[in-house]
């Protein structure tokens, strides 16, 4: 394929993982999304982890892509772009892993939240400059994807809950099962009138919450 939709699954998976990892992180999903290469597990358990827990999101949506459709059930419930086979072969041609997952979770942080948290070195601002274009018309074509009629006020989401409490650590997807029957809105709430559970990671303040809901 010349590209893949990368979802922000793939990215709270990334974040839990060192620069190191991620950059070997990164180039196994395209070695699978986009060579067809022979997927070689880590030899870092956490990276492991996070490979089952995305794995069946990228299978489903690769073995979709290929026949030509678009995955737009997928698409509408998550955030999205385009991963273009270029982008891929930037960072494949990073020998250094370490770099090449600096520069995903600046991609990411980009694509996403429209924002890079870390300054990058010199070499990886010039190769994040020359595909910066292109990010932003995948950033253009996502968001006009997913419009499609009279727009909704949008609830909270934990996108937001990480930009309003940037203290939190610990990242979790919306499709979590620790999230089943939690509304987030009311979580949000909690979260802001409870400074103190902000020390707590993610999985930690969502346990605090259900047994204050108890």
């Amino acid at each position: 394929m010349e590209q893949f939709t990368f979802y922000d699954m793939y990215y709270d998976a990334i974040g839990q993982l060192n620069d190191e990892e991620a950059g070997k992180f990164i180039k196994r999903i395209c070695n699978y999304a986009l060579y067809d290469a022979e997927d070689n597990p880590s030899k870092d358990d956490m990276a492991n982890v996070m490979w089952e827990a995305i794995f069946p999101l990228l299978e489903k949506a690769t073995e979709i892509e290929k026949t030509g459709k678009i995955p737009y059930y997928l698409n509408r419930r998550m955030q999205h772009f385009s991963f273009r086979l270029s982008y891929a072969n930037m960072i494949k041609a990073m020998t250094n892993n370490k770099n090449a997952g600096v520069y995903i979770k600046a991609m990411c942080g980009y694509m996403f939240y429209g924002k890079i948290q870390n300054e990058l070195p010199p070499e990886l601002q010039g190769a994040f400059n020359i595909f910066k274009k292109t990010f932003d018309i995948s950033k253009a074509r996502s968001e006009s994807g997913k419009k499609g009629g009279k727009v909704k006020k949008k609830s909270i989401t934990l996108v937001k809950i990480r930009e309003d409490f940037p203290e939190i650590t610990g990242k979790l997807h919306e499709n979590n099962p620790v999230l089943d029957g939690v509304d987030l809105n009311d979580l949000y709430k909690f979260i802001q009138e409870n400074a103190e559970v902000r020390q707590l990671n993610m999985y930690g303040i969502v346990e605090k919450y259900k047994q204050n809901k108890a």
